[in-house]
């Protein structure tokens, strides 16, 4: 997993390459909450100063980097995406213990989201729906239902990977989770023709967004401490054109932190279905605890 770093330095062009990077019930919490919601060795001031000053065809001074509308290659909001239907296999590796599942995603707009998950011979895990107010996990194995304000940290704090409903939802439409304007282009590879772009409004962390400079393809999502720990890695690979949507057909998540890592590869994909079901009934003799 390729690690970025944030610097204050000009924006960079570079010939080095920027490469993307328990049991039953981990499963299903590690996917519905990690898939969502979810931060290459920094070079130094030095070797950044290095890159530009080095004659090859992909090098350009910074005037000329200046002038150029690289802002234009941030991907905007995905709008011809209203919504999908998914079914996945899931290969997970929870403390070098490999898993393997399936799951189902339903996604509306950035408003709904349902997601089923079945462990080893079609076992059901655990159901989630959640919207960007409210959150009903339904734990299949314990028989009890979490739910309440999506924002809650209690909350949160019960799922083995706390994260925002708006990093989960953006990041399942393959989407950076911020406004594309509030991010900045912080290094230029025009021998992969990729772009490192970076959002770091946030005390708490830096973000970083591996970027196609062809189509704007988001490549690669990583979110960094500002102590440098990568809290969560996103890579997406493999797009494809569905009615006039490019989706990726395979994702990868890794959550160092955790020791936690998944693999999705989309089995089948229905872009922006006539109907959709985000919402499932639990059985009535299970326990319920609510956060606020």
């Amino acid at each position: 997993m390729t690690t970025y770093n944030f610097s204050s330095e000009p924006i960079t062009r570079g010939t080095n390459a920027i490469v993307p990077s328990q049991l039953l019930k981990s499963i299903f919490l590690f996917l519905n909450v990690s898939f969502i919601m979810l931060g290459g060795c920094a070079t130094t001031k030095t070797e950044q100063q290095k890159e530009v000053t080095k004659t090859a065809d992909t090098q350009t001074d910074k005037k000329e980097i200046a002038t150029i509308d690289y802002k234009g290659i941030i991907p905007s909001r995905n709008s011809s995406l209203r919504a999908y239907s998914a079914e996945c296999s899931v290969n997970t590796t929870l403390n070098d213990t490999p898993l393997q599942g399936e799951c189902s995603i339903d996604i509306l707009r950035t408003d709904s989201l349902k997601m089923i998950i079945n462990g080893p011979f079609g076992i059901l895990v655990g159901k989630l729906s959640a919207t960007n107010e409210r959150l009903l996990y339904f734990d299949a194995m314990q028989m009890q239902v979490l739910e309440g304000n999506t924002e809650s940290k209690e909350l949160q704090e019960r799922l083995p990977i706390p994260l925002a409903y708006n990093d989960f939802i953006h990041l399942l439409r393959c989407e950076v989770p911020f406004e594309p304007q509030a991010y900045s282009v912080h290094k230029i590879d025009t021998a992969k023709n990729v772009m490192l772009i970076a959002y770091s409004s946030d005390p708490r962390y830096v973000d970083f967004a591996q970027v196609s400079m062809k189509d704007s393809t988001l490549l690669t999502y990583q979110r960094k401490s500002r102590k440098d720990e990568v809290l969560f890695n996103v890579n997406y690979a493999d797009h494809s054109m569905k009615n006039a949507v490019r989706f990726p057909n395979k994702i990868s998540l890794q959550f160092p932190p955790r020791k936690m890592s998944a693999s999705f590869t989309v089995t089948k994909l229905d872009i922006n279905p006539a109907n959709g079901q985000y919402l499932f009934n639990v059985p009535k003799n299970v326990t319920r605890q609510q956060y606020k």
